[in-house]
């Protein structure tokens, strides 16, 4: 009886013991992950760089810090020559500065990978043209409820009582169909 007595003593404080020891070592794990994490993101970076190739400025940026990057040569090699001058900047301020007014753009992947792709530049300069007139019938009189409709779309309107319309069609070269029920 006073074997088991001392067994259960003996268990509960082994017990008490283990537990402590799994809550210290968890406490740890947890810090020295949170350091870490705080080390990746708090990568400061100093440039003073003058009409200097691209490839160089990043090769400077991987000296300087954990980051590495990765893109296709030909993406980089017709970027104009760059000047940066920053001070314990962040990777997100420089590489906003590196890629102002060029056709790249970059994801950070992971904590440390950071990809370059290039942009695909979009011609906004097509712009809507505007025809309007008046739908007159052979004899010259206006016809009011005529359908135009531009060819190949949904686009269309309706003449007005006065027999005139406006429509805004792709381009100058859009066709136009002009339709009346009953004529």
């Amino acid at each position: 009886m006073k074997k088991l007595a001392q067994y259960g003593l003996l268990h509960h404080v082994f017990t008490k013991k283990t537990l402590l020891i799994m809550k210290i070592s968890t406490l740890l794990l947890f810090l020295a992950l949170h350091v870490s994490a705080k080390d990746y993101a708090q990568q400061k970076i100093t440039l003073n760089v003058k009409s200097t190739s691209f490839k160089t400025v990043l090769k400077a940026i991987e000296k300087q810090t954990t980051y590495r990057f990765f893109y296709s040569d030909d993406v980089v090699e017709g970027n104009k020559p760059v000047s940066v001058v920053v001070s314990d900047a962040t990777i997100d301020k420089v590489m906003d500065l590196l890629l102002d007014n060029s056709l790249l753009t970059w994801k950070q992947m992971d904590a440390d990978k950071i990809i370059i792709a290039s942009v695909t530049k979009i011609d906004y300069s097509v712009k809507a043209v505007e025809i309007s007139g008046t739908v007159k019938n052979s004899k010259g009189e206006l016809l009011p409820g005529a359908t135009i409709k531009e060819v190949g779309t949904n686009n269309n309107v309706q003449t007005d009582a006065n027999g005139t319309f406006s429509i805004n069609v792709k381009d100058n070269n859009a066709r136009l169909e002009i339709s009346i029920v009953g004529y």
